[in-house]
């Protein structure tokens, strides 16, 4: 076992902050489309709204700033495509994607399957879209990765001192 030292210690606030460097290092700029189906919908006092993403068993927190408008009611169970960037709250250390642009896929009540493959084959009208479609499992996986490289920097650097 390698030797402790106090030196090696860290508080939450930094460990959350080498993570947060980390994955944003990999994540801020490169914006994209996540299809899933809204879980979780919250309208804060502020006109923020909050959900997560689900797709299957994976989930994404998922945070549209009030001055961000779509041009439907956002609500649990529909299946929309959500354009944003990965980013971390830090103080949680809890990954989200920052929303510029949802788009209505399906809703509960029913959007017809031809309305949605249309919307799908129409290219992104989103200035900054660029690389189509990823999958929520693919950006969960990329996260965790960028986590555990995070968490392995850490220990490493804690071994040194």
């Amino acid at each position: 076992m390698p030797e402790r030292s106090k030196e090696s210690r860290h508080s939450v606030a930094q460990v959350n902050r080498m993570i947060r460097g980390i994955v944003e290092a990999e994540t801020v700029g490169r914006f994209f489309w996540v299809r899933g189906k809204v879980e979780g919908y919250y309208k804060s006092d502020m006109g923020h709204v909050y959900f997560e993403l689900a797709d299957g068993k994976a989930r994404i927190s998922c945070a549209l700033k009030k001055q961000r408008t779509i041009p439907f009611d956002l609500h649990n169970d529909m299946e929309v495509d959500v354009y944003g960037e990965v980013r971390v709250y830090e103080e949680r250390a809890s990954v989200e994607i920052r929303a510029l642009d949802v788009r209505l896929i399906a809703s509960a009540a029913g959007a017809s399957p031809t309305d949605a493959a249309e919307e799908v084959k129409q290219p992104a009208q989103h200035p900054f879209a660029s690389k189509g479609y990823l999958r929520l499992l693919d950006i969960i996986i990329f996260v965790l990765i960028a986590v555990f490289i995070a968490l392995a920097a850490i220990i490493a650097y804690s071994l040194t001192v």
